[in-house]
């Protein structure tokens, strides 16, 4: 059974209904789970670095009808403005800046992101606002007993 802990919960609602969602670092899939569950998204691609995760996500994932997995670091695995947002979550906040500097043309190409980091959330509003991405949400979810800061971020490159 998925867990749909008030952190998925949180970040799902960052989520506007239709938008194609790349889920990087998918973990067990519960997060493509609540929104098949909750029909707000119409795709969600779900990548990890490594293997074992991806395949707990396909086995969480597939039977509410996404099938889109990708092995690889990162957005890699993604081709550029593939995705109306991008999920980054639970990992840390310098892990997170890696992610979204390894390619900046790439993180670009991507209008929204959902950024929730495990540690140094501090850091990584300070290097988007470096980057002058606009930070449109902040807020926070209860998981574990720990404070999980979610931040919602714009690249400037929305195509509606």
């Amino acid at each position: 059974m998925a867990k749909y802990t008030d952190r998925i919960r949180k970040i799902a609602s960052y989520i506007d209904a239709g938008e194609s969602v790349a889920d990087i670092g998918a973990d067990h899939g519960y997060l493509a789970a609540w929104l098949a569950r909750e029909g707000a998204a119409r795709r969600v691609i779900m990548t990890d670095i490594a293997e074992g995760p991806l395949a707990a996500a396909r086995g969480n994932a597939e039977r509410h009808g996404f099938t889109d997995f990708r092995l690889g670091d990162g957005l890699a695995p993604l081709a550029p403005g593939e995705a109306s947002a991008v999920v980054i979550a639970g990992m840390g906040g310098e892990t997170i800046i890696g992610i979204l500097a390894a390619d900046l043309a790439k993180t670009a190409s991507f209008a929204k992101y959902i950024l929730q980091p495990r540690t140094k959330a501090d850091v990584l509003r300070g290097w988007l606002s470096s980057r002058r991405y606009e930070i449109t949400h902040e807020s926070s979810a209860m998981e574990r007993g720990r404070r999980c800061d979610i931040i919602v971020m714009r690249t400037g490159n929305d195509k509606e």
